[in-house]
């Protein structure tokens, strides 16, 4: 038997969590999470231009890591294989729309929070 070395356990945990909170199929089953995304799409017809909004690209960190990621928020259907596109029907996604540059803000899945602050509104 061999064993495997803790760096990739953790390797392949930040990649679950990754896809986790990158990907909206979860979010279908839950029509509560979909209401609260649509209301918030809603509100932001008539928002100030200073909000993460469908189309931005944005610049987050994680708190916990200080590690950032760049992404473009895009609708569910125009979600592609490329990693910095994210749906605003996943985790991440809805936790980011309508919020504003230097807002932090909590991200749950699988019974944890994750921390994450918007540093910029790369595209505004």
């Amino acid at each position: 038997m061999f064993a495997i070395p803790l760096s990739n356990y953790r390797y392949l945990i930040n990649k679950l969590y990754r896809y986790i909170l990158a990907n909206d199929s979860l979010s279908y089953s839950k029509p509560y999470h979909l209401l609260s995304v649509f209301n918030v799409l809603d509100s932001l017809k008539n928002q100030s231009l200073n909000q993460a909004n469908i189309g931005d690209t944005v610049l987050i960190s994680f708190v916990d890591t200080q590690e950032k990621l760049q992404l473009t928020l895009v609708n569910a259907d125009k979600v592609t294989d490329d990693e910095k596109n994210i749906s605003v029907l996943s985790p991440l996604g809805s936790a980011l729309l309508g919020r504003s540059k230097g807002e932090c803000f909590s991200v749950n899945i699988l019974n944890s929070s994750i921390d994450c602050k918007l540093l910029k509104i790369v595209n505004k």
